[in-house]
């Protein structure tokens, strides 16, 4: 292969190494077992610099290198992701589901869905992610899926729902590699780096097919080690213990969904999982960091700015009426 995918890379490793701390991996097989926590400062976690850095890299995320603006016109990244309620919108798990693939798996991104979104209030259709470049030795394809779920078991059975899908279809490539093949010549990427990376969207190549997965919930235990932990070092260190035993309800929901959903563990599977203190905050936190307001204070800003529109219709109506009958 005589593409160097470490060159393709936008995430900065050792950023994302202070933003996130690996608390277990656990490999059986074809499946792979992540756990990753966000740090504590003091005895509380706080999403800030993970917002901070997600806003740095909204460009990267959103246009490929010939087509990305200047760091100055982020609010062209922006604008992609629309500007919806926080509680339906999917998109931060998929940029998230991005950072870890290129941080982890070494595996750049090539399908930049977002940017060709016609409406940035709708859902990215299909795959979450596409990436592609070696596995275990081996080339390969990824495609991605991402959930945030308050609860750990719907967020589990939904991605395998959504996985599932994309097997039953009646060509389940063919839709995500005919977007893929759009993009490498938006990538600073040779001729010859071109055509290798298209004989691999055109099926050509031989490759293995991996679904990187990245899964978010609500984990009370975080809470409680606030309330109990008297140091950073001490919180730390009673979230690993914690999220070690917590791997056996990844290990155990996982491996349910076999008799519902059999055909995603023909192949690879890569979990990624950051249980949150609180789902919802950490996508509101992020609807913040996009719109530089709160999602609900916003709201009463478009209904008060709606009922104001409203009234002065209704009294420009008033005001004509009287007017007619004045005459």
């Amino acid at each position: 292969m005589t593409v160097n995918f470490q060159n393709l890379i936008t995430i900065d490793e050792e950023e994302f190494s202070k933003l996130f701390n690996c608390q277990c991996e656990n490999n059986n097989l074809k499946i792979n077992i992540r756990g990753y926590s966000i740090p504590f400062k003091g005895t509380q976690q706080n999403n800030r610099n993970l917002m901070v850095f997600l806003r740095r890299n909204l460009l990267k995320y959103v246009f490929p290198e010939q087509q990305r603006p200047e760091d100055i016109d982020w609010a062209l990244a922006r604008d992609k992701f629309g500007n919806i309620s926080p509680a339906t919108d999917g998109k931060l798990g998929e940029m998230l589901l991005y950072v870890f693939v290129e941080a982890i798996l070494k595996a750049p991104l090539m399908a930049y869905k977002l940017k060709d979104l016609q409406n940035p209030n709708d859902q990215v259709k299909g795959a979450d992610g596409v990436f592609i470049g070696e596995y275990r030795g081996q080339r390969a394809l990824f495609i991605g899926e991402s959930k945030i779920h308050k609860d750990i078991k719907e967020a589990i059975s939904d991605a395998f729902e959504s996985l599932q899908r994309f097997h039953d279809k009646k060509s389940p490539y063919d839709t995500e590699l005919n977007i893929a093949k759009n993009y490498p010549a938006q990538r600073n990427l040779s001729e010859e780096e071109i055509k290798e990376i298209l004989q691999i969207f055109d099926e050509e190549m031989d490759y293995v097919l991996v679904h990187p997965i990245f899964i978010s919930y609500d984990f009370e235990e975080i809470s409680k080690i606030s309330l109990k932990a008297l140091s950073q070092e001490e919180a730390e260190q009673r979230l690993k213990e914690t999220i070690l035993e917590e791997i056996k309800v990844w290990q155990s929901n996982i491996e349910n969904q076999k008799k519902y959903y059999p055909k995603p563990f023909q192949v690879y599977l890569d979990f990624f999982f950051l249980p949150s203190e609180n789902s919802l905050k950490l996508r509101n936190d992020f609807y913040c960091m996009l719109h530089n307001v709160d999602y609900q204070e916003e709201q009463k800003r478009q209904e008060k700015k709606i009922n104001k529109k409203v009234n002065d219709i209704l009294k420009k109506k008033t005001n004509e009426e009287n007017d007619n009958e004045l005459i």
